[in-house]
This record gives C-alpha cells, sequence and structure tokens, in this order.
C-alpha cells in the first residue's frame, strides 16, 4: 500500500503529527526506530496551548490522575535563598487556567495507543532508517530495515517527514545542516509546509507530486 505521508520517528513530534493526519483521513506511515518505548524516570509541564492541542485530539481526558498533576502556581526559589519568581496559571481564563505536569512515557503511550487505533495509520516499530528513495530527480518514499534482519524495505509516499531528532538521519540524507537564520520549504499539491530550519543548499529537494523548492534563508 502506497503511503500519502511517512513520518521518520515516532517521538511526540511525529507520533502527534502523524495522528493529526490520520484524523483527517491521511494514510499516513510512522516510522520508528526503537521496538518499545523508553520508560525514563522523569515528567513534563504541558502548558494551557499543548492541554488545548490535546484536547482537541480527544487525549486530554485520557490522562488519568496517574499520569498528570494539575498545578495552578510555580514558585521559582534560590537554594538558600529568597524567592525568585511566580508563575501564577489562575490569572488565565478557565479551563486552561492550570498547567499540567505529567510522566511523559504514559502522555507518549496514549497517543501511540491512538495513533495505531487510526483506520489510515500503520506505525512500524524497529524499523530503521537507511535513506532515502529518489526517483526521476523527486522523493518518493524511504528505505528502511528492521533492526533484526539484513534486507531492507521500500516504503512509498507522496511526503516525507523527518521527525527523527536533532541528529535526524533525514536531515543527513538530505544533506542540509541546522542553523537558527534559515528555513526549508516544499510545496505539494499547492500547499506550503516548514519541514526543517537548514543553513545553507544550492539544491532543490523534489517532492514528488508537487514542485519544489529550495531552502530559503532569511
Amino acid at each position: 500500500m502506497r503511503h500519502e505521508v511517512i513520518v521518520v520517528g515516532a517521538g511526540g513530534g511525529g507520533a502527534i503529527l502523524g495522528l493529526v493526519l490520520a484524523l483527517q483521513g491521511v494514510r499516513v506511515c510512522v516510522v520508528e526506530r526503537e521496538l518499545t518505548l523508553p520508560n525514563p524516570s522523569r515528567v513534563e509541564t504541558i502548558q494551557p496551548n499543548g492541554q488545548q492541542i490535546l484536547h482537541r485530539l480527544g487525549l486530554l481526558d485520557a490522562l488519568g490522575a496517574e499520569a498528570v498533576q494539575l498545578v495552578r502556581r510555580f514558585d521559582f526559589i534560590q537554594i538558600g535563598g529568597p524567592r525568585l519568581c511566580s508563575v501564577d496559571y489562575g490569572m488565565l481564563p478557565p479551563p486552561w487556567n492550570q498547567a499540567l505536569v505529567a510522566q511523559s512515557n504514559k502522555v507518549h503511550q496514549l497517543i501511540l495507543a491512538r495513533l495505531s487505533a487510526q483506520p489510515t495509520a500503520e506505525l512500524l516499530r524497529g524499523m530503521e532508517f537507511q535513506g532515502l528513495i529518489q526517483r526521476h530527480g523527486s522523493i518518493t518514499g524511504v528505505v528502511v530495515r528492521r533492526r533484526d534482519q539484513k534486507d531492507a524495505d521500500e516504503i512509498e509516499a507522496s511526503l516525507v517527514v523527518g521527525a527523527d531528532g536533532a541528529t535526524s538521519l533525514v536531515r543527513q540524507a538530505l544533506g542540509a545542516w541546522l542553523s537558527d537564520r534559515a528555513v526549508v520549504a516544499a510545496v505539494r499539491n499547492g500547499r506550503g509546509a516548514v519541514l526543517y530550519r537548514a543553513r545553507r543548499t544550492s539544491r532543490p529537494i523534489p517532492i514528488s507530486g508537487g514542485p519544489s523548492r529550495r531552502f530559503v534563508h532569511d
């Protein structure tokens, strides 16, 4: 089956993107290198804007009390010294007048479970990115390999998104470098999307099914 979009990396960004696309009926394949999620003992703060995104995706109410704790105020105190400042979420209009301190792995598990349940989504775990498929000057998919196998597989799609972190292999395959002052955009079927921040390139990156665009420097 040919997918419309392939997302490489099922971290927080890749998993959410895959779910958003699937809920809109887009045929999306999310490829993840790890077979299982890491289980770090850490928490993260979900700000009001993030809570609204989870609410729109139908995820917020599914986070149980064992996964999140409601916080209305943070006090920042110097070690052995005075209070430096406070952040009072109670000043915001309800129902977003709070922060949520969440166990990151439980939130991630919920997102991936919802993604896997979508009829137009496919989540492939234990698949290592090997390279990009390029045909007739266009990127038409990715090459992946199961961690326990030698042979590689090809997965084709109209659009490839790299969501595989700061040391992105997708970005390296494109020959792009990170910078704070440059943006790469690609256009498919007349719709634009910012894919990466990049340092420089003089080579256009063609997207199958639409015109190509060069990296745009600001």
